[in-house]
């Protein structure tokens, strides 16, 4: 039995991404996607975003996730890039959270931060703050839904 406190909405498009909020209710997402469709609408564009039910995932999942993302972040700061990328390479199943987060917007996060990984490795050292940003924003976005 599902109780108020455990399901939630939010609005979210396969192009426009998540609205990054959790509404408590149908009737306030439904609010935010209006204002997204007029938002969209003023300036030419079109949302895609739907409202799309949202649950707590287990504690254990998301918190796994995080700390995995949070040992490579460490790792690379570190200076040990390799070991970085193969911990990003082994992280746990980050599908299981695709009823609570937007996958799709935390696995570009963490690509973006292999990419970068993986371009220092044959260019040389680059500045480590865009990876830990990649790879905090991807945590970030699993640890906003509680």
């Amino acid at each position: 039995m599902t109780t108020s406190h455990s399901i939630a909405f939010e609005t979210r498009g396969p192009v426009r991404g998540s609205c990054g909020h959790r509404h408590p209710d149908v009737e306030s997402a439904l609010r935010c996607l209006r204002d997204d469709q007029a938002a969209c609408d003023a300036t030419g564009a079109f949302s895609d975003r739907q409202i799309v039910p949202i649950h707590h995932a287990p504690r254990g999942e998301r918190l796994a996730v995080i700390q995995a993302l949070h040992e490579a972040e460490g790792l690379y700061l570190e200076g040990a890039a390799m070991a970085a990328l193969q911990r990003l390479d082994n992280l746990p199943e980050i599908q299981a959270l695709a009823d609570v987060v937007d996958v799709a917007e935390v696995q570009r996060w963490i690509n973006r931060a292999a990419v970068r990984i993986r371009r220092e490795s044959s260019a040389g050292p680059l500045p480590p703050a865009p990876v830990a940003a990649c790879l905090r924003a991807a945590a970030n976005i699993i640890a906003r839904i509680g």
